[in-house]
């Protein structure tokens, strides 16, 4: 049998085998939390503020994402403007 012959009779018992999908009835939940803080220690010269936020979805089966962002300036660039 050659090639084609092989991709069609493939596909034709992939479409005997395949079954009726439906789709789910699942409840969602977020929740979502800020936080602000002090980071101090590693690069970081000193006690610098650090603020940033955490976002979570969940189903009913107990599988879910989160993403978690933040920001903590450490103080290494000068920003003053030279006269």
């Amino acid at each position: 049998m050659n090639r084609s012959g092989t991709c069609v009779a493939g596909l034709f018992l992939v479409l005997l085998a395949s079954g009726t999908a439906s789709a789910q009835s699942a409840v969602y939940r977020g929740h979502a939390t800020g936080h602000i803080g002090a980071t101090a220690g590693g690069d970081v010269a000193g006690a610098v503020l650090t603020a940033g936020g955490s976002i979570s979805v969940l189903d009913d089966s107990g599988w879910g994402a989160e993403i978690d962002v933040g920001f903590a300036n450490d103080g290494s660039a000068d920003h003053r403007v030279a006269d």
